[in-house]
């Protein structure tokens, strides 16, 4: 069977079981995110370029790089919450059901911005005004201050540079896809139920509904893509976008896997995870680096420079040890 036909099964399967379990023993959590996605291996530049040009469009979908194939999708402030906390549920330890409610991500988060915005203007000229919710939130992410905002690009190429500068020897690293049609459907399901979220929950509409409403309880629990108005110069060298949770949990793969089962499942993947395999890593940089997809393109300025310098650095002794027959113990 395809990925794509054991994807569908496995979906469906898991939607019966779902229904069939009682309230204190949930299917749904954290570390079961991997029960509702598809996975793919991908050994060479050949075969990443085969995939990305037949299967996806350009567009529909949004993709991440991972330095790791063992990392999960999280936000910074999930991250900060909820990782290396005991739930107290020893079969399913991250149910959201069973997340104390003074740790919740939102817990924090609406401080976090009243803060950063009381000093911001002390560092940067023209900041957002304070009902741009969702340009505060892109901007604290820019600076590193952790928001339920999570980065994404539009270009797979710019996803595989990321997963690639942040992976280490001997160890796959990983491209993450989502449709983002998918998302827009099932937001606008949550529409019927929920007279406050856009009807067509096209960029304005869903900005102004993001603006006033992000803090707010009873949000509907969706993903959605979040366009900010003020776009700095590196989202907008990286082809970015970011995907934020509504939900209060604030728990990413929670709220994904909820969506699945919104009515019907989708009847094809619309998740997918691809292990890049450490086979043919050097040349995906190069090829990457003749679509002038590096550091001094993807980072406007002296930093992204030195960044594509470091890498270029790694790849250089990557190749001059592999005609050694040695291996470089703690780098690419």
């Amino acid at each position: 069977m395809s990925i794509e036909g054991d994807w569908a099964e496995r979906v469906s399967r898991l939607a019966i079981e779902c229904d069939q379990r009682t309230p204190g023993h949930q299917l749904i959590g954290r570390m079961n995110f991997d029960l509702f996605i598809a996975v793919e291996e991908l050994a060479t530049w050949r075969e990443f370029q085969n995939v990305f040009t037949a299967r996806f469009p350009q567009r529909g979908w949004v993709f991440r790089g991972h330095g790791s194939a063992n990392w999960r999708l999280k936000t910074a402030l999930e991250r900060e919450c909820l990782d290396n906390v005991e739930f107290g549920n020893a079969e399913f330890p991250d149910s959201p059901r069973v997340v104390p409610m003074g740790i919740l991500p939102d817990t924090f988060e609406r401080d976090l911005l009243l803060r950063f915005q009381r000093r911001a203007h002390h560092y940067i000229p023209n900041p957002p005004d304070d009902e741009d919710v969702l340009d505060w939130l892109a901007l604290m992410q820019h600076y590193g201050v952790p928001t339920r905002l999570l980065d994404w690009t539009l270009s797979p190429y710019v996803a595989l540079y990321f997963a690639l500068e942040n992976s280490q020897p001997d160890a796959d690293c990983a491209v993450w896809a989502i449709n983002t049609d998918w998302l827009s459907e099932k937001a606008r399901e949550k529409s019927l139920t929920d007279a406050r979220f856009p009807a067509d929950p096209h960029e304005r509409a869903l900005n102004e509904y993001l603006n006033r409403n992000l803090f707010n309880a009873g949000n509907p629990n969706v993903v959605v893509v979040a366009d900010p108005v003020r776009m700095n110069e590196r989202v907008a060298a990286q082809q970015g976008v970011f995907l934020c949770d509504l939900s209060k949990v604030g728990t990413f793969t929670v709220t994904l896997q909820e969506m699945l089962f919104m009515r019907m499942p989708p009847t094809s993947p619309v998740i997918w995870k691809f292990v890049i395999k450490t086979a043919e890593r050097v040349r995906s940089v190069r090829e990457l680096n003749r679509m002038n997809i590096n550091g001094a393109s993807l980072f406007p300025g002296l930093d992204g420079f030195a960044r594509s310098l470091k890498l270029d650095l790694q790849v250089d002794i990557h190749e001059r040890l592999q005609r050694f027959g040695l291996k470089k113990k703690n780098s690419f």
